[in-house]
């Protein structure tokens, strides 16, 4: 079974059996406006998410929907994590003009709403088997109240590790151990700072609500949502300085590696991804071999999932890759719209969504 096949498979398992265990939970009476109000800061808070290459993007909307565990409870809280994650997984191939693949549509979709169904839930699972209250039970929404503080706790724990064992899942079917290992070294900080440190603000969101009514929820979520933009705009800073300083010394360690590898083609180019990951975002990554009239993709990455090894046949002269081949000379392409009269070849693409640069 491909990577392709065993990710799709992955997410509908995972995805599906925390939809599976969200249904089956009982649903209180719960207010349709606080439901709107929570799940539009959410899903905006979605939409200011950071990404950090070659993971995938990071946001605060873990504090929205804590809050709303807080001061709903936690079983409408998941139905609320559910609906929104599927919602903004929906949209992401429109909105980003991604390859609209099964992955993509279906798949992802509903394995990044089940994990955050898992997430909220299991906060208020734990904390009710550590208390002895139900699920549902009035005392986890009082603000104040010891239950309530230790819904808190709960839902700050559990949710963090639902997500990053979720992801850790999908990393490594895509790209194995190292796929995970440069996940976590790219993205520990990120999660750390922008995601878990932010989920204690859910206690002061759910206060406000609870406290001073929906017009000053307003105005707390247009600071959060200003916050999480400056988060957004601080990280991605911190990013390009960061890649900046270690760029030689990657590029050293890089070629380090590639002079001690074992001569065998197929393994020189894996390793060649894997470095090349530490340097540059490689989410969609392509390596060949020329060898005659044929050409093999090796290493075959859309959207960061990784496909089987593609043989077509090229001549020499051919679109880019066919001029790469006679020529023997790089070739960079900033705007293929703007630079598109002055190529050395006309690009042959492959592809419903042809690269842009």
């Amino acid at each position: 079974m491909t990577r392709e096949r065993l990710l799709i498979l992955y997410a509908v398992v995972v995805g599906g059996a925390g939809w599976f265990i969200l249904l089956l939970t009982p649903q209180p009476p719960t207010s349709a406006f606080a439901l709107l109000l929570f799940g539009l800061l959410a899903l905006l808070l979605d939409g200011l998410s950071f990404r950090v290459p070659p993971t995938d993007p990071y946001s605060m909307r873990g504090v929205a929907l804590l809050g709303a565990a807080l001061t709903l409870g936690p079983a409408p809280a998941a139905m609320l994590a559910a609906t929104t994650g599927l919602i903004f997984g929906l949209a992401l191939p429109f909105v980003y003009r991604r390859p609209r693949t099964l992955y993509a549509l279906i798949a992802r979709p509903l394995l990044r709403s089940g994990v955050l169904a898992m997430g909220v839930l299991s906060g208020g699972v734990l904390a009710s088997a550590i208390s002895g209250l139900e699920l549902n039970d009035p005392l986890f929404t009082t603000i104040g109240s010891q239950p309530w503080w230790l819904l808190l706790v709960c839902m700050v724990a559990c949710y963090s590790l639902v997500l990053q064992f979720g992801r850790i899942g999908r990393e490594l079917l895509q790209g194995g151990k190292s796929g995970v290992q440069t996940w976590w070294r790219s993205a520990w900080r990120v999660i750390l700072l922008g995601e878990v440190a932010t989920l204690p603000l859910a206690a002061l969101l759910a206060a406000i609500f609870s406290q001073l009514g929906p017009f000053y929820f307003l105005l707390a979520g247009l600071a959060l949502l200003g916050t999480s933009a400056v988060v957004r705009r601080s990280t991605m800073n911190y990013q390009s300085q960061r890649r900046s300083v270690r760029e030689l010394a990657l590029l050293n360690e890089v070629s380090r590696a590639i002079i001690r590898s074992p001569l065998d083609a197929e393994a020189l180019c894996d390793l060649v991804y894997r470095e090349a990951t530490k340097i540059v975002d490689t989410s969609s990554f392509h390596l060949g071999l020329f060898e005659g009239d044929r050409y093999t993709l090796v290493v075959r990455v859309q959207d960061r999932v990784r496909l089987p090894p593609l043989i077509v046949t090229l001549e020499a002269g051919d679109g880019l890759i066919g001029w790469i081949k006679q020529t023997g000379r790089s070739l960079l392409v900033e705007d293929f719209a703007s630079e598109m009269s002055s190529l050395p070849a006309r690009p042959r693409y492959q592809s419903d969504r042809p690269p842009r640069s």
